[in-house]
């Protein structure tokens, strides 16, 4: 019972599910968004920011310069952004997008950082600084499109900033450091191929990877929360993880969450504070001279409830607000020093949910967009060209160019031209289509693809892998046939036989498992692969109690060897879709069987429940990771009897 001294403050985005009851009992205020605006807030900012800094460093002339350019720049902008670039893929809201110009001006207002001189060259650096910012900060969060018609507004409201004539104000940075201080094109380091590197690190620059990078550790540096968003593929987490890994041997520890629609705001919780160090009584943190980065990954997976609350979100939004977190088993309040939240989602569509204002507010938005398809060929370019620069023949070494142009066309084309509809809705690519290709194509050795032809054939066959397995029905496999006997004339300038193309099209180590390379090679002998599959059979029928009698017909073949193809790659998992008794099960068994793996799935019996299927799934974490146990963990479709398996 509430004391008589006691009063309730709740504070809400709408009274959506809220009853006439609940209403009628409280004093209701709106407060519309346009009552205050954004001035208090950067007036504020202002004040209490210089009131740290000596006035050596920021006079109040540069001050009062500042506070000028907001006043004479900002609405224009904010207006400009809501009517003709309202495609935002997650909603921003104005005073987020001034905050975010604030936390990004924060960051040069120092010696340290070249903002030194007379006020009158001070005044120049502030202006181009700030124009720099209100880029970043208004206009980070739009589409490529839309940040291109921005671009304009930039130029308008900063014509002596001297911003160079060609690109986009994004495509630039300002170089407080030397004398003479100027705008300068982003840098790109150079990309080393390493074979020792697993595919998934190798990790090429670009210009788009650059800037967001710098952006994202301008932000980190300063413990701003920064929020990536971008579709499927465009490299959200790869950036990410790149920068994260670079600061790790400095002073960072990082902190990684991958969420879904069954996370928890308590294992959230559990996630975040397992890995802090107590310093001391009601405060955590990092190990003494670091910093922590708690990097979430997919946030707007979480499930909404009845209500339409996320319970993992409404937990970070209080811990980014407020610093901490409440003792869950004490009721008491704990402090989180030296700590940042780096957050990254697709926009909201199918499983993911739209996020509350309430929460993405807090943080700098960011969108990746689309890579072009000059910077796809760049980036699969250089990985293929060192990868063959590993015993290859010069011959084939020369076919690089041929094998991304082809790869990057087919992706293109088959996005644009083989669109989804309800009965092929699964007709979804992304870059990561891309990348499995030419990861296809990185299992070969150079004994393996000796000519020009077995590589073209090479490069075909992990084509088809990628996209032709996809597709449904004979007019979509013609059509797609048809491009790949298209590139291959103009890009390999080779005009093979359709049927002798596609008709014995076999790639597979299957013939050599017991040799160490165990070789990815073009299989010519079909009589030499049934022989060995033969075997293998054999083998598994006298070691098993559970007998297989399969006929390896034609399509058994084909797919027996593509099974086997992704589960000899790292990362491989693959979903088998036919009609019951096709064989789905006994060919994964065969393949698992050959490649020394222990063919596992759970045991459905009455009672069973999600947490039986969580211990399940821990033990073959163990044996996989700990005991480094080879395991083909295979899930059919009438064994998910709660969603939550999927998950």
């Amino acid at each position: 019972k509430l004391r008589l001294e006691m009063r309730m403050l709740f504070e809400v985005q709408d009274l959506a599910v809220a009853s006439p009851a609940t209403v009628s009992r409280c004093g209701m205020v709106y407060f519309p968004a346009e009552s205050l605006g954004w001035r208090p807030y950067v007036e504020t900012w202002l004040q209490t920011l210089f009131e740290e800094i000596d006035e050596d460093v920021v006079s109040p002339m540069i001050v009062d310069h500042l506070r000028m350019l907001f006043v004479s720049t900002i609405d224009p902008a904010l207006e400009f952004i809501r009517q003709h670039c309202n495609d935002e893929p997650i909603r921003t809201t104005d005073l987020q997008l001034v905050v975010s110009v604030c936390n990004l001006l924060e960051n040069f207002f120092s010696e340290a950082k070249g903002f030194k001189g007379p006020d009158e060259e001070k005044k120049k650096i502030t202006e181009a600084v700030f124009a720099w910012c209100y880029a970043w900060g208004l206009g980070a969060s739009l589409t490529a499109t839309a940040k291109s018609r921005f671009d304009a507004v930039v130029r308008e409201q900063f014509k002596s900033a001297g911003l160079p004539p060609t690109a986009t104000a994004f495509d630039f940075y300002y170089d407080m450091k030397p004398r003479e201080k100027s705008w300068k094109a982003w840098q790109l380091p150079e990309f080393t191929y390493d074979k020792d590197k697993s595919f998934f690190d190798l990790f090429v620059p670009t210009e788009d990877t650059v800037k967001h990078a710098v952006v994202l550790q301008t932000l980190f540096d300063l413990g701003k929360p920064c929020f990536f968003t971008g579709e499927s593929g465009v490299g959200k987490t790869a950036v990410i993880e790149a920068l994260l890994d670079q600061l790790k041997d400095a002073d960072l520890q990082p902190i990684g969450i991958n969420m879904s629609a069954q996370t928890t705001s308590l294992r959230t919780q559990q996630s975040i504070e397992d890995k802090l160090e107590q310093k001391r009584r009601g405060v955590l943190g990092a190990q003494p001279g670091k910093r922590v980065a708690i990097f979430i990954d997919d946030i707007n997976m979480p499930a909404k409830e009845f209500y339409g609350a996320q319970p993992p979100i409404e937990l970070l939004r209080l811990f980014i607000d407020r610093g901490g977190m409440y003792n869950r088993a004490e009721w008491e309040w704990r402090k989180v020093e030296d700590t940042t939240v780096i957050a990254c989602a697709a926009p909201p569509s199918g499983g993911r949910a739209d996020l509350s204002p309430r929460f993405t507010r807090v943080f700098n938005m960011v969108n990746l967009p689309q890579p072009s398809e000059g910077t796809l060929t760049t980036i699969f370019k250089s990985i293929l060209e060192g990868f063959l620069s590993g015993g290859f023949a010069d011959k084939v070494r020369g076919c690089a160019d041929g094998a991304i142009a082809s790869t990057v066309e087919v992706y293109y084309r088959i996005q644009t031209e083989l669109r989804p509809t309800p009965d092929r809705f699964h007709y979804l690519f992304n870059l990561r289509d891309v990348s499995k290709v030419v990861q296809g194509i990185c299992m070969a050795k150079p004994g393996g693809v000796p000519t020009e032809e077995v590589f073209m054939r090479l490069c075909v066959n992990e084509t088809m892998r990628v996209f032709y397995d996809r597709l449904i029905n004979k007019h979509d496999t013609d059509w797609m046939e048809e491009v790949l006997l298209e590139l291959v004339s103009k890009n390999f300038k080779m005009s093979p036989d359709r049927d002798a193309l596609f008709g014995s099209l076999m790639f597979g180590d299957v013939l050599k498992l017991d040799s160490p390379a165990q070789p990815y090679e073009c299989i010519t002998d079909k009589g030499k692969l049934l022989k060995q599959l033969h075997g293998s059979l054999d083998e598994y029928n006298l070691t098993n109690s559970s007998k297989m009698n399969l006929v390896l017909f034609d399509d058994a073949l084909n797919h027996t060897l593509k099974i086997a193809r992704v589960l000899k790659q790292p990362r491989g998992h693959i979903m088998l879709i036919g009609v019951g008794g096709s064989g789905k099960q006994s060919l994964l068994r065969l393949c698992s069987f050959m490649r020394q793996q222990e063919f596992r799935q759970i045991a459905i019996s009455k009672g069973y429940k999600t947490a039986d299927f969580l211990d399940f799934m821990k033990q073959q974490m163990k044996d996989a990771g700990v005991a480094q146990t080879k395991v083909a963990f295979v899930l059919t479709d009438t064994q998910i009897i709660d969603e939550a398996f999927i998950e």
